[in-house]
């Protein structure tokens, strides 16, 4: 005796096909009804509630595609899976909406196949909906897509971790909707397009308030219908794009190129300053993968690019030898305030507050040695007691990012000039010694009063002529006295300290990491 399994409706007006279907599909389990036109079937399916509903394409009264918009937005039926069946010209139009299809003439066997597997889909939707606590599975039973609709369906607040050969991720539902995705080292809309290529692996949900920024607003429908595309054009144009393997050069230098481009090409034309290989531009853009090699196509094209055979690849720093190429990129994103002006040669600034020039004086020598840093020429001339104010040296990272440092007096007179230079200002060193501990209570006030008008990461640079044996000992003394977090970098320069060159990179990690 075979086992009944769900019901499943036909409405088409093939007698023929019915009666094939009907017979092939009752001895499965499955208990069967039909009607020859929409009017009885939409009666009789509000009536059964049946699990599947295939639909002909030629219904007369009411017609297929109008029965369908009705089954759609009545409450009652609006869940029920419905197929259509016709000859590929009759189906052309409800396929290219992403509706399931069966093409006529069919295979019985193919049939059932495809109806077994839409009816453990829809069973497994049917469990998952009624659950309400932690859910696992295997993307081979159970799509992540239809996973996504059924969970935005019913409004589920949780995390989806996907776990693959490729790499763990997560995707982020706040009542249905996806707030968030993260895959490996990207977030948001791009991490989500490379969750959905995802075919094997395992899922788990686990039903929570997740607490995440929001970095995807889009509904969830148009969320999963560009992905598709991204994932479908991807393959269709694989001959067009370059490898991810493939290595790429700039032709020309980026300040010779025009300014005012989209911005996803100026964020990509800035990666060619730190990286050649395509799958490292693609990585660290944001934008999603698919436009990048678009991006990466037309460049080519238009001759501003090519494609580089057996080329070395390019080191792991490129900012001046003293921050990671990711770290540059990160921080001409921060002093590009303007998205459309990334392009164009941008200055960075370290203000340093010195409590006298012979501190300064010994903080600038060490910095000196720093690979691309220029002293200005006023500075190395000047000769005096009190505390320097102008520029000090330039440290260029890139073609189109410079770090001035400018050495500004730590007096309270000079307040206004504080916030007078904020623009493109990132973070502050305050240097001393032990010449300023008669001066270092107005010293550390005025440090305080400038922190206080501009909230700058900082760090605190202590020189003294003495070798010191134990820095594990002095650094927290200082802080005890600076009153320092344990988040701002505290440094000790000795005759042999080797710390000079770590100043400068340690507070620009710093502004990068906020």
């Amino acid at each position: 005796m075979v086992r009944t399994k769900g019901k499943i409706f036909i409405a088409d007006t093939d007698q023929k096909s019915i009666v094939l279907i009907k017979d092939a599909l009752k001895a499965q389990g499955y208990t069967v009804s039909s009607a020859l036109n929409g009017v009885k079937a939409l009666e009789l399916i509000i009536e059964q509630l049946p699990d599947i509903i295939l639909l002909g394409m030629e219904l007369p009264i009411i017609d297929t595609e109008k029965l369908r918009d009705i089954i759609s937005t009545n409450p009652r039926t609006d869940k029920l899976a419905c197929i259509f069946m016709g000859t590929p010209e009759q189906i052309k139009s409800v396929s290219a909406m992403g509706e399931k299809v069966i093409t006529k003439p069919f295979r019985i066997d193919a049939l059932i196949n495809t109806m077994s597997a839409i009816y453990q889909k829809r069973q497994k939707a049917i469990e998952l909906s009624r659950e309400n606590k932690e859910i696992e599975g295997n993307l081979s039973q159970i799509s992540l897509v239809d996973l996504i609709q059924i969970f935005s369906m019913n409004k589920k607040d949780g995390t989806i971790t996907i776990y693959s050969d490729k790499g763990n991720g997560f995707i982020y539902l706040q009542e249905g909707g996806i707030i968030n995705a993260t895959f490996e080292k990207v977030e948001g809309v791009k991490a989500f397009y490379r969750l959905l290529a995802v075919r094997n692996g395992k899922f788990e949900f686990i039903p929570h308030r997740a607490l995440t920024p929001t970095r995807i607003t889009s509904t969830t429908e148009s969320l999963l219908m560009e992905g598709m595309r991204h994932i479908d054009e991807t393959k269709k144009n694989k001959n067009i794009l370059p490898s991810m393997e493939s290595r790429v050069k700039l032709k020309k230098k980026l300040s010779e190129l025009p300014k005012q481009v989209r911005t996803i090409t100026q964020e990509v034309l800035l990666l060619l300053e730190f990286y050649d290989k395509v799958e490292d531009i693609v990585d660290n853009c944001t934008f999603p993968d698919y436009d990048v090699l678009r991006v990466l196509v037309a460049l080519i094209e238009k001759g501003i690019i090519e494609i580089i055979k057996q080329a070395q690849p390019k080191q792991g720093t490129t900012g001046a030898g003293i921050l990671a190429n990711e770290e540059v990129f990160k921080l001409l994103e921060i002093v590009s305030v303007n998205k459309h002006t990334k392009l164009e040669s941008h200055r960075g600034r370290i203000i340093v507050l010195s409590a006298n020039y012979n501190s300064l004086k010994t903080f600038v020598n060490g910095i000196n040695s720093m690979p691309r840093f220029v002293l200005n020429s006023s500075f190395a001339i000047a000769n005096r007691d009190d505390v320097f104010f102008g520029e000090v040296g330039m440290l260029t990272l890139t073609e189109l990012l410079g770090i001035e440092i400018l050495s500004v007096p730590p007096l309270i007179e000079y307040g206004p000039l504080w916030l007078a230079l904020s623009n493109s200002t990132v973070g502050a060193v305050i240097v001393f010694d032990k010449g300023s501990k008669d001066i270092l209570g107005p010293f550390l006030n005025a440090v305080n009063k400038f922190r206080e008008a501009r909230s700058l990461p900082v760090a605190y640079v202590f020189v003294t002529p003495d070798q010191v044996e134990s820095k594990g000992k002095t650094v927290p003394t200082l802080r005890k006295l600076l009153a320092a977090g344990n988040e701002d970098p505290v440094f000790v320069f000795d005759k042999d300290s080797a710390d000079s060159m770590n100043v400068i990179p340690a507070l620009l990690r710093k502004v990068i990491s906020i």
